[in-house]
């Protein structure tokens, strides 16, 4: 599974993120997964160590259109980044609307 490493800004230990179980729900588009994170100390010793969890369903594009459709806004723009890359399948989705 995944293992994701960062610094701590203010003991500097290295924080270490795992992904110890992941489950896909395609028919209602939500994957959930496990987490550990543990703080490892200069010489490597872990010296904290947290598991939680968490829940994030997805939507389309076309999903979300048709929603703020529904909900009375136009989209003005939308993008797949935050430097303005254009749509693409897969990324992330930032979108601009207006209410109408």
């Amino acid at each position: 599974m995944p293992v994701h490493s960062v610094r701590h800004p203010a003991s500097g230990n290295l924080l270490r993120r795992t992904v110890v179980a992941r489950h896909n729900d395609p028919y209602r588009q939500v994957v959930r997964e496990a987490l550990r994170v543990e703080e490892l100390d200069g010489s490597g010793q872990v010296v904290a160590t947290e598991e939680t969890s968490w829940a994030l369903r997805w939507s389309v594009r076309q999903e979300m259109a048709y929603l703020f459709e529904l909900c009375g806004f136009d989209i003005v723009d939308q993008f797949s980044d935050f430097k303005g890359s254009p749509p693409a399948y897969g990324r992330e989705q930032l979108w601009v609307v207006a209410a109408r």
